[in-house]
């Protein structure tokens, strides 16, 4: 249920919004297991981006799980210390010499995607949500105090960063699925930030979104999308 969500913006709008055929290639593969649907999501996870491909990182899918069952609670419990140190070492696993990524990658979409993956019993891992750029987007542009700080283009980030980032999700949601609604609501609000930036023809500019002038455009979204026909 979006209305338990506790955040001071229309979830429900906009997780409408969360385009279909995402969903469905996620749910699709979700009984299967980790390795399977690493494979499986990879391109739907945007990973295909990178340097490295799922075979240099499913060799660390065993790491991941180990980590994460080592970690007592749900999302009620809000478990942000152990994650946040779950996290950490993963990272820093992938960045050993037998790793794909180099010794100073703050990179987070992977370690965190191996971790929900790991975490994730046939259904979605609240612990670890899936994270990338237009979530943490979407979070600076809600959270941010200074509204002259510009989004970030791709997600890295430090522990601590990382460990608000988590919080987040903890403090406004008790359930898995709330956290799931959540990131998703997110990821929409994310890239329709980019996209509207896109329209308005400010092309060299979209990585240099002002917090200031994204809450402008998530308002203006909304406001134009309800309009009566």
């Amino acid at each position: 249920m979006t209305d338990q969500i506790s955040v001071d913006w229309d979830v429900e709008f906009w997780a409408k919004r969360y385009p279909l055929h995402y969903l469905a290639i996620y749910n699709r593969e979700k009984d299967r297991s980790p390795a399977e649907k690493l494979r499986a999501l990879w391109r739907w996870k945007s990973l295909h981006r990178t340097s490295y491909g799922p075979e240099d990182v499913q060799p660390f899918l065993q790491e991941a799980r180990q980590l994460t069952n080592e970690i007592d609670g749900t999302v009620a419990d809000s478990p942000t210390d152990e994650v946040t140190d779950a996290f950490v070492e993963l990272r820093s696993q992938l960045k050993s010499e037998d790793g794909p990524l180099s010794e100073n990658s703050r990179v987070a979409v992977t370690p965190q995607f191996l971790l929900h993956l790991a975490d994730s019993q046939d259904s979605y891992s609240g612990r670890f949500p899936i994270l990338d750029g237009m979530v943490a987007r979407a979070y600076r542009t809600h959270t941010a105090e200074d509204e002259d700080r510009t989004l970030q283009s791709a997600l890295t980030c430090s522990k601590t960063s990382y460990r608000q980032l988590i919080e987040y999700f903890f403090d406004n949601c008790e359930t898995a699925e709330e956290v799931a609604t959540l990131e998703r609501t997110l990821f929409v609000q994310g890239q329709s930030i980019g996209r509207y930036r896109e329209d308005a023809g400010d092309y060299d500019e979209i990585r240099k979104v002002p917090v200031g002038k994204a809450r402008e455009y998530l308002k203006d979204i909304k406001k134009h999308a309800t309009v009566q026909q």
